[in-house]
């Protein structure tokens, strides 16, 4: 009898553990799928992000937080959406944030920070879907806001009148003048924020640990410009250079380009209105090739997160979508939204 319990004990000890294991080897399965099947896309607050372009596409969790308006009525989502919305990328159910439209996405923990059409810097919550609170000193046209970006703890923006460059914190409580008579658009490296002068377009920087004076970094009148790697790519005239802020050397890198690229991953995309395509060119190696040919119409503006590129057309049309091309399928996605 003793024996029959003890072979008892056995056997049931052998069958939990063939359960665990067969449970364990699932997990795995699954998590393997789930790596597999679930594009990771991030964005917003990436390096791209701090360049304070007006971003109003960002993710979330599970998430796309969007907005409609002047931006995006003829391009991103072609037609035109009002409001700030968020789109569940697994169940595609659509929740409105605000009847306002928004831009310049940034988030940081749970809050999402933006400029309402209203040039007031808001926030919303947006794990509750509450509008948190505006920024208090963001109410009157003399501060207006153009563009906004938060880096180190702190928020960056424009103002709407003489597009000079202030920074606060998240309270609003100590707004001090970074730079004078920018172009709108800037962006934070290393501590330094570059920024182009409003009357000819040069371009300056001004170390932000310290009271320096702001310093001219290139002569050069610069339509769009982006640093990485201790390296300043810039647009002028119709051709993309590249300077060494460390060597000064300077040269010619893309011909016949006036506006619209990123950098990601050692390669530069850009758009080209003369064959109408989205080009890579690799910076190691010099080699350029076309990943989209023949667009029907120019590409309004592109972004780029991880190995996603997405681009909007400028073009009307009866449904919503945001169109990206993923590099590593080498297609062409779209994921269907709606104004609801």
């Amino acid at each position: 009898m003793e024996k029959k319990n003890k072979n008892l004990v056995i056997a049931i000890i052998t069958l939990v553990l063939i359960l665990a294991i067969i449970l364990i080897i699932a997990n795995i399965k699954k998590d393997d799928n789930k790596a597999i099947s679930e594009k990771e896309i991030t964005f917003g607050n990436e390096i791209y992000n701090l360049t304070s372009y007006n971003n109003n596409i960002i993710k979330y969790k599970n998430w796309i937080i969007y907005s409609g308006g002047v931006n995006l009525a003829n391009g991103l989502f072609g037609k035109k959406i009002e409001g700030i919305y968020k789109y569940n990328i697994d169940n595609g159910q659509i929740i409105c944030l605000s009847n306002y439209n928004g831009s310049n996405f940034n988030i940081i923990d749970d809050t999402l920070y933006y400029i309402n059409e209203f040039g007031e810097i808001n926030t919303i919550n947006v794990d509750t879907n509450d509008q948190k609170k505006r920024i208090t000193w963001i109410n009157s046209s003399e501060y207006e806001a153009s563009n906004l970006l938060i880096y180190d703890n702190s928020i960056f923006y424009t103002d709407n009148n003489g597009y000079n460059i202030y920074k606060t914190d998240f309270n609003g409580s100590k707004r001090t003048l970074v730079a004078e008579y920018t172009t709108g658009s800037f962006q934070i490296y290393n501590n330094f924020i570059y920024y182009r002068e409003s009357q000819t377009c040069k371009l300056y920087r001004k170390d932000l640990t310290n009271d320096s004076q702001c310093e001219n970094i290139l002569d050069d009148a610069i339509n769009e410009f982006y640093v990485e790697d201790e390296k300043i790519y810039y647009i002028t005239g119709d051709s993309l250079r590249v300077y060494d802020i460390s060597s000064k050397f300077n040269n010619v890198i893309i011909k016949n380009i006036t506006s619209n690229f990123v950098i990601n991953d050692s390669c530069i995309y850009f758009y080209s209105s003369n064959d109408k395509s989205l080009k890579q060119y690799n910076i190691e190696n010099g080699e350029e090739k076309n990943l989209i040919d023949n667009f029907e119409k120019d590409i309004y503006r592109i972004q780029m997160y991880n190995n996603i590129i997405f681009y909007s057309i400028t073009a009307n049309s009866s449904s919503a979508q945001i169109l990206y091309y993923d590099i590593d399928e080498g297609k062409t996605n779209a994921i269907n939204l709606k104004d609801n």
